[in-house]
């Protein structure tokens, strides 16, 4: 009797964006769903060792809602740019 070389996960992913981007995938390169996530897995474990933690960013931030608010109200009426925004855009 030989063992398995892969062992079976569970993990619950939002069903709106992460289940459907995998099924899109999968029809589209005609891969199985558990191969992608596989791909997926790997490439990303590669990034988070080849990339300095400094550099990484979250796909996801987590804030509260008074500064979800502000940065919403910021979003929608921006503030103006600073002479020194300005000056470095330039190249000065």
């Amino acid at each position: 009797m030989t063992k398995r070389a892969e062992v079976q996960i569970s993990a619950f992913v939002s069903r709106e964006t992460n289940k459907k981007k995998v099924e899109e995938y999968a029809r589209a390169t005609g891969l199985k769903k558990g191969r992608v996530l596989e791909m997926a897995l790997l490439h990303h474990f590669q990034a988070l060792n080849e990339i300095p933690t400094d550099m990484i960013i979250a796909p996801r931030l987590v804030v509260s809602k008074k500064v979800g608010e502000k940065l919403i109200r910021r979003i929608n009426k921006p503030p103006k740019p600073t002479k020194a925004l300005l000056d470095l855009m330039r190249g000065d």
